[in-house]
């Protein structure tokens, strides 16, 4: 069994035969990580997106001030931090 993605390992000495346990690794939220500081604090890395594509890597050069300009109407820039994370920014 699975839980957010994570094996879910019997645990044979808490289970009953009503009872069913497993164990997860922690799981970092929000509220988690507010509360019990279980993740590492580091620099975001992704890969850059935007509507201009190849412009996107200009949004995330290290600079105060961006060098990323769009013409389009609908004009967006982000990161793309891979499937099942997320960043916060603090």
């Amino acid at each position: 069994m699975t839980v957010c993605g994570n094996e879910c390992k019997f645990d044979a000495a808490s289970s009953t035969s009503t009872k069913a346990v497993c164990n997860v690794p922690a799981l970092s939220t929000t509220y988690s990580e507010y509360c019990l500081g279980i993740t590492e604090k580091t620099f975001l890395a992704g890969t850059p997106f935007a509507d201009t594509q190849a412009q996107a890597q200009l949004a995330f050069n290290a600079e105060n001030q961006l060098d990323y300009s769009s013409a389009n109407s609908g004009c967006f820039v982000g990161t793309d931090l891979g499937e099942g994370n997320v960043g916060v920014l603090s």
